[in-house]
């Protein structure tokens, strides 16, 4: 009979792997996630699991979060994109699950984890710069080596990682240099690559470094941001041609959004703007778990339909907006609320990582559902368990 403490110790390591597959493949993180669940049931001592989820308020509010979405399925008419949209929330279920294996001891192999299999991803997409592979689902030009939709966001964090790496003290000038020269060359992928949401949510990052960086001295770190955002913008747009491309293109966008809104600049405005029409018109509850693709078609058809019907406004404020009125606003921003909280109060150096998850994810969130994207949401879960957990009943960050 296999002892407890043996499937414990296999969920520790399989935890531990979890970090690297979740930028791979969608499957990989499933897999990982499923075997972790399964070892986690089949472990049991539910009672003491249950008392350190109870006792997490990031893990309180995530439920309540999902719970809203149950509930608004009592007012949905089209059950089953209902339970569609249930079902994809399944990754921020796994975060009280997470919570519980979670060990003070093991966050640098989280960290480890994340970060060698950007390095990986980087390595790959410089061969593709250089013109050596191609990828089949990025444009001629592009060596985003994953769905650019997630790629940026996923390494913006990364780069992060190794970024705060270089605020501890005991680090040797070896690894200074080291950590120095991955973090930029990762830095550099980010805007050599496709993928505008992970370049914006990287340069609310750089801000947020400088005022960590220089804590109490709020001038100079706001001067420090802001040449480095004008050096990171200005290098980029000269020097990639994905990024100028990219930049380029909103522009013309903005200037033909008259005449042409099926852009994906004029896209999306249009889509917000149509998503707000059904806002006002349902302010209280919204439409319920489901309803947001059948009302959206008929405001859509109601104008002719310049734009495509959506089935998700590209936003996540808005979509829970449009689903549950202002309740599931206040339900998501409460997620961040309470790890915003937790990492201001803290003195580690997760708390500097937990600060700049929330960052990330409240900047990313304006230009897509990032909570229902497969990598986003299951890295979002990931690290919402493992910076934010009350390790032994010490401080909430390890």
């Amino acid at each position: 009979m296999i002892h407890r403490s043996s499937i414990a110790a296999a969920n520790e390591a399989l935890l531990i792997a979890l970090p690297f597959a979740i930028p791979l493949s969608p499957a990989a993180g499933s897999i990982l996630s499923g075997a972790i669940f399964v070892l986690w049931a089949i472990e049991g001592n539910f009672k003491s699991k249950f008392n350190q989820i109870r006792s997490n308020d990031v893990a309180l509010a995530l439920l309540a979060f999902l719970a809203l979405n149950v509930i608004g399925l009592l007012w949905t008419e089209d059950l089953r994109w209902g339970l569609h949209m249930l079902g994809k929330y399944w990754k921020l279920l796994m975060a009280p699950v997470f919570l519980t294996i979670a060990r003070r001891d093991h966050l640098k192999y989280y960290l480890a984890s994340y970060v060698l299999c950007h390095i990986a991803l980087v390595a790959v997409s410089y061969l593709g710069w250089m013109g050596v592979v191609h990828f089949s689902n990025a444009p001629p030009g592009d060596p985003t080596p994953l769905n650019h939709i997630s790629y940026n966001v996923l390494l913006a964090f990364a780069v992060y990682i190794l970024l705060d790496a270089l605020l501890q003290e005991k680090l040797t000038i070896r690894r200074r240099l080291l950590f120095g020269g991955l973090a930029a060359a990762m830095a550099a992928d980010v805007f050599l690559t496709g993928g505008r949401a992970g370049q914006l949510g990287f340069l609310g990052l750089t801000v947020l470094y400088f005022f960590q960086l220089f804590r109490g001295n709020a001038a100079k770190a706001i001067a420090c941001s802001a040449a480095a955002l004008l050096l990171i913008v200005f290098a980029s747009y000269h020097f990639s041609k994905t990024f100028h491309a990219r930049v380029s293109l909103i522009f013309q966008n903005i200037e033909n959004i008259r005449t042409n809104p099926a852009t994906d600049v004029g896209a999306r405005l249009v889509w917000w703007s149509r998503s707000f029409e059904i806002i006002r018109a349902h302010p209280l509850f919204g439409v319920g778990t489901g309803d947001f693709p059948r009302e959206f078609r008929k405001v859509n058809s109601a104008h002719g339909p310049s734009v495509p019907d959506s089935v998700n406004p590209h936003n996540n404020y808005i979509l829970v907006l449009a689903q549950f009125g202002p309740i599931g606003l206040v339900a998501l921003l409460y997620i961040f609320y309470t790890q915003a909280r937790i990492s201001l109060t803290a003195r580690s150096r997760a708390s500097n990582l937990g600060a700049a998850l929330v960052v990330l994810f409240l900047i990313v969130m304006l230009t897509e559902s990032y909570l229902m994207v497969h990598h986003t949401a299951l890295m979002f879960s990931f690290f919402g368990a493992v910076l934010y957990k009350r390790y032994d009943h010490a401080p909430d960050v390890a």
